[in-house]
């Protein structure tokens, strides 16, 4: 099959590709950056492509700089702070107290958001704000227990524990990570 016929067939669902790639060239030195910044644009321009100048420029990693959901600060790697902001708000969405399904469904819901988002971002330094995710998750799913079980004496946290929750198939941000890292080495 031509690429053409691939990119009418999938435009035709509404698909859309993005117009051009992100790139990003790392280099020991100022000259060399500006050396390799020359020569992607001669590239770009031999194919009839421009650069984004507004998204362009030669940096140092120590200032740091966001590329593709991350941030890059140093020898750090994190998710860029819209990229968090956008999995809390796909998180209480689905956490909702009100929400009129049962809390093993609730879960059901979120697992995919979770190990979706965990994986991508796994590759980063990432262990102390995956912990606080959890414990985040894990208190939004505490209150709809509360919710729903308030007429049973109540659940709070102590008698609603971790292990409850794997118990009920909770995917953890940690364990997505823990199992990433033994993957890398």
């Amino acid at each position: 099959m031509s690429g053409d016929v691939h990119v009418r067939f999938c435009e035709s669902w509404g698909v859309r590709f993005p117009p051009a790639t992100h790139l990003v060239v790392l280099t020991e030195s100022r000259v060399e950056a500006q050396a390799a910044d020359a020569f992607v644009r001669g590239i770009l321009a031999d194919i009839g492509l421009e650069v984004a100048e507004a998204k362009t420029g030669v940096k140092r990693v120590a200032e740091g700089f966001e590329f593709l959901g991350f941030t890059f600060q140093g020898r750090f790697l994190r998710p860029r702070p819209r990229a968090l902001a956008d999995f809390k708000d796909r998180v209480r969405e689905r956490t909702r107290r009100k929400a009129p399904v049962s809390l093993r469904r609730m879960i059901e819901e979120l697992n995919p958001v979770i190990r979706g988002w965990g994986n991508y971002f796994a590759v980063g330094d990432v262990a102390y704000l995956f912990r606080a995710l959890d414990k985040w998750i894990r208190m939004r799913l505490r209150s709809k227990a509360r919710k729903r079980f308030k007429s049973k004496g109540g659940i709070d946290n102590q008698r609603w524990p971790i292990r409850a929750f794997d118990e009920l198939g909770l995917v953890r941000l940690m364990r997505l990570a823990h199992a990433r890292s033994f993957s890398l080495v």
